[in-house]
């Protein structure tokens, strides 16, 4: 999948996340990450980049997340355009199957 080279690309100047794998995850994997990511810094969710990821990655617009789930900015050291989505407890396959869509992973 062909991504955008910078965070101008989606819609009309919006945000594009970035989510580190291309392949479908499971509500399993979600809610684990989600939960290791609720231990480090508070917020139950999986990350994603604003930036150029680092390998292969599956892409959707921030607009297109946000009308489904939160989005947090949660910059680090290592990647300054870091941001956090926000996914409820638990995480359902029906979650798992909606974030799959958003993020173009079959």
């Amino acid at each position: 999948m062909d991504l955008p080279e910078d965070t101008e690309e989606a819609g009309a100047g919006g945000e594009v996340l970035k989510r580190l794998g291309t392949s479908r995850e499971s509500a399993a994997r979600l809610g684990r990450k989600a939960a290791e990511a609720e231990q480090a810094i508070g917020i139950h969710g999986v990350s994603t980049t604003a930036g150029i990821p680092t390998a292969p990655a599956s892409a959707a617009s921030r607009a297109d997340v946000e009308k489904r789930f939160r989005v947090h900015d949660t910059p680090s050291r290592a990647d300054p355009l870091h941001r956090t989505v926000e996914l409820p407890k638990p995480v359902t396959q029906e979650v798992a199957d909606l974030f799959n869509r958003l993020f173009g992973r079959s």
